[in-house]
């Protein structure tokens, strides 16, 4: 059975985690993706040049690269020649960048008009933030999404929930737009943004219970050290939890208030110290409870519920040993993902590429000896 994206081609100019885990999982579901690359680049400086080396090795996986300097004229042309016959570009330089480098969408779609072409940027291409340098902890601020502490004051959040969304919302945008080229004929531009997803509606019911300001969603400590993630929210499972910790008269308390939202604080606290991690997991199993196993470091290699989803792949890499990857996020029954290229150096796939485009040796060399690829 083909891969189910066998046949797309991506070109990938990305140069920052999300970008290039979204068109991983193209790779995976078997896109020919190649890595487009700055030569000299500071990704390349670390750990050993790999590509998306300071985003994890599994974001390299199944891609070919190239290094290519796209601000030589000779570069901008060998990207044309590959664009021509690209299906998508992802780029994800802050606005305006690849149209000083004669790269953007205007340009690619000129020679390949069925080309779908998405910018990933922080906030966006339009808007008065659109310039603003920034990472994940700015766009949960500015989409209302920080948590509060007790004082209600905002404080650093302990994810990177922003980073994560954008990934999905590059993907998913690829696809649909792959999906509507082939109903409408038409290729088009995608302008995605990691501040898109962080974006929180005001006047949320549950604000308060998303900081941890109440019992019933919270993380307490276990008897082995361990830790439990309680999130209820539904009364019905709230219910369940007053009933096997005996205290079914706080089952209309929910979210308590003053000394009576103290003295459950405690009281759970104390409870959850009475067993392991792993005996209130099936506690909450059987009692059909929403609460789960708290998986700190190398915790996830042995969670039976993620092993048995092979949600982590163990691989091995040439002088490298072995080392643990993501699997893809996309499961297919028919065309599953598949581990074709485990880690891919920076430039390894240059002269394949530019051989495949009509460069003969003499042509490489020229341009390797003029710094345009490496």
């Amino acid at each position: 059975m083909p891969a189910a994206l066998q046949g797309i081609r991506v070109l990938d100019l990305s140069r920052t985690g999300p970008g290039q885990q979204a068109t991983t999982m193209l790779a995976d579901l078997g896109a020919d993706v190649t890595a487009v690359e700055q030569p000299g680049f500071i990704q390349r400086r670390a750990a050993g040049g790999s590509v998306g080396a300071g985003y994890g090795r599994n974001v390299g996986r199944n891609k070919r690269s190239i290094l290519l300097n796209l601000a030589d004229p000779r570069g901008q042309e060998v990207f044309m020649r590959l664009a021509r016959d690209t299906d998508v570009v992802m780029e994800s330089f802050r606005p305006g960048t690849v149209a000083k480098l004669g790269v953007d969408y205007e340009a690619v779609r000129a020679v390949n008009p069925r080309v779908v072409y998405c910018s990933l940027s922080g906030f966006g291409q339009t808007g008065p933030y659109a310039q603003m340098p920034a990472h994940d902890i700015q766009y949960q601020a500015v989409g209302g999404l920080l948590p509060l502490n007790d004082e209600g004051r905002p404080r650093v959040p302990n994810n990177i929930w922003a980073d994560r969304q954008a990934v999905m919302t590059a993907a998913v945008s690829i696809l649909t737009a792959l999906l509507a080229r082939e109903r409408l004929g038409i290729g088009q531009y995608l302008d995605a943004s990691y501040l898109d997803g962080a974006v929180t509606p005001p006047g949320r019911q549950w604000d308060q219970m998303l900081a941890g300001d109440y019992p019933c969603y919270n993380v307490y400590e276990c008897a082995d050290g361990g830790f439990i993630a309680l999130g209820i929210r539904e009364p019905w499972f709230w219910e369940r939890l007053c009933r096997l910790v005996d205290k079914e008269e706080w089952r209309d308390h929910q979210r308590p208030q003053g000394e009576l939202h103290a003295e459950m604080t405690a009281f759970f606290r104390e409870t959850f110290r009475k067993r392991t991690r792993a005996e209130w997991t099936r506690l909450f199993l059987a009692h059909d409870i929403e609460g789960a196993p708290v998986n700190i470091g190398t915790d996830v290699l042995s969670d039976p519920h993620l092993v048995e989803r092979g949600a982590l792949v163990e691989v091995a890499e040439s002088e490298r040993g072995r080392s643990w990857q993501n699997a893809s996020l996309l499961r297919l029954s028919e065309t599953p993902w598949r581990m074709r290229r485990p880690f891919t150096y920076l430039g390894e796939h240059t002269d394949e590429v530019l051989e495949e485009l009509g460069y003969d040796e003499p042509a490489r060399a020229a341009l390797r000896e003029a710094g345009v690829v490496e």
